[in-house]
């Protein structure tokens, strides 16, 4: 799951302005975001809502990220994420080869979006929240 920010680099350089407390803050600020979304995708009703879980914030080459993402198996077996994709993009109509050789067929199934638009009606309030971390750092420099 993936939520962009637009104007980013201005954004980074007020951080950058932080100094020693860069690391700390891009944290917390990674933690109140995640949590936000966490929160909002397990209320979205899906049927995947206990499978969903967050990663700590990292730090890599191109800066602080985290991730939300959907993990284990389903009652069939398929993995979580797999099925979560599908129900967010829905499958046409078509058929398989077993591991036995047998040619199998699946239904369509129509897409569900519920990852999508849940990252779309908390961004504001992921923004906000981010925003207010960085505005009681600005305030202790």
């Amino acid at each position: 799951m993936k939520m962009e920010f637009t104007g980013m680099d201005e954004y980074v350089e007020m951080l950058k302005n932080l100094g020693e407390r860069y690391n700390e803050t891009c944290k917390r600020m990674l933690n109140a975001a995640v949590a936000i979304l966490l929160a909002a995708l397990k209320r979205a009703g899906s049927p995947f809502s206990d499978k969903i879980y967050a990663q700590a914030p990292k730090k890599n080459a191109y800066g602080w990220w985290s991730m939300v993402k959907v993990k284990g198996r389903t009652s069939t077996g398929t993995t979580a994420n797999r099925a979560a994709t599908v129900y967010e993009h829905g499958r046409k109509e078509g058929k398989y080869k077993s591991r036995k050789g047998n040619t199998k067929h699946y239904p369509s199934q129509r897409k569900r979006p519920f990852i999508h638009k849940t990252v779309a009606d908390c961004e504001p309030e992921v923004i906000a929240e981010m925003q207010k971390i960085y505005d009681e750092e600005a305030e202790k420099m």
